[in-house]
């Protein structure tokens, strides 16, 4: 799979776990997903550079961050974290449930 194929399916397990609100970035939120996904507060900051590049061609953290910069522009790196974070968010079918 490409990079915009793995992205469609992982918004559509993201849209499955967290609803019509999605994931807002709180704390409580993080620990949750971490807990029933494996996924870390790290990965999701990794996923919103993905889309960031995906959607504007530019993340505004590369140009301070090489580490960033490389990642983003290495196409099998980025469908590697992707493939990854598909298969965690599918690894699992707990929904979020929002205050």
């Amino acid at each position: 799979m490409d990079r915009d194929e793995l992205i469609d399916q992982i918004v559509e397990e993201m849209d499955r776990v967290w609803g019509e609100k999605g994931l807002q970035g709180e704390a409580e939120e993080y620990d949750w997903l971490l807990l029933h996904y494996n996924i870390s507060e790290y990965d999701d900051v990794k996923w919103q550079d993905v889309i960031n590049y995906q959607v504007d061609g530019y993340v505004e953290e590369a140009d301070e961050d090489e580490e960033i910069r490389k990642f983003i522009e290495d196409d099998e790196a980025v469908c590697n974290f992707l493939t990854e974070l598909l298969r965690k968010y599918r690894s699992n079918a707990t929904t979020y449930s929002h205050p």
